[in-house]
């Protein structure tokens, strides 16, 4: 009977002494996740800071105060203006048309500094319009897109105007497409139009002819 008693003891023993190993290393498992997770969580307010508005704008101040270039500081002061734009999340899903506007001047000062005489870009808004409100970014990835699938060349130059047209901005550019397009044509034209839809905002209008191609845009 003793001996019998002492088995059971021993076993149960051995069955708390294997419960307690197995806390432990489910604790220690536990504990090195939560580390990992720590860990990730710091470097990623790291970068978070880093690619922060107000470390970018400190940074692009930091480069004109570093140089007496007038064209450097202009150039540095239209990309912190950029940043700004992309980089400050707006009130909602919309932003009006005035800050869109200021967001693609800055824009467009950059990629003439690239193209210079081969771009040619005019902006025309009604001033009663100003306060509509669009997607933000749209009319700055119409430009891209039609920078991407044109020619862009000093002797042909890429003409392209934005102005408003009644409830609508439109964005009418010469037609010279590439020979060889690129993929991911149409992805562009295809989010604004979501977003459009999401929003219940109307349908975006898209015109093409043998010249031109031209995109319209509702305000909200």
């Amino acid at each position: 009977m003793l001996f019998r008693g002492s088995i059971v003891n021993a076993f149960l023993y051995f069955i708390a002494y294997n419960m307690f190993l197995s806390a432990e290393n489910q604790r220690t498992v536990i504990e090195n996740q939560r580390l990992k997770h720590e860990n990730l969580e710091a470097r990623l307010h790291a970068l978070q800071q880093q690619l922060s508005p107000h470390f970018l704008f400190n940074s692009l101040s930091t480069l004109v105060s570093l140089t007496h270039d007038e064209a450097v500081q202009r150039y540095s002061m239209q990309l912190s203006n950029i940043y700004r734009y992309l980089l400050t999340p707006p009130e909602g899903y919309m932003v009006t048309l005035c800050k869109e506007i200021d967001f693609i001047n800055a824009y467009i000062y950059i990629i003439k500094e690239r193209f210079e005489d081969a771009l040619k870009i005019s902006v025309y808004i009604a001033p009663e319009v100003l306060s509509r409100k669009i997607p933000p970014a749209s009319l700055q990835l119409l430009l891209e897109n039609a920078i991407k699938h044109n020619v862009v060349a000093a002797e042909t130059p890429l003409e392209i105007e934005i102005f408003t047209q009644g409830n609508y901005v439109v964005v009418k550019n010469t037609l010279a497409a590439l020979n060889d397009i690129q993929d991911g044509e149409g992805i562009g034209l295809f989010n604004i139009s979501e977003r459009y839809r999401l929003l219940g905002g109307g349908e975006v209008a898209i015109e093409k002819s043998a010249i031109h191609f031209t995109v319209k845009l509702p305000l909200l």
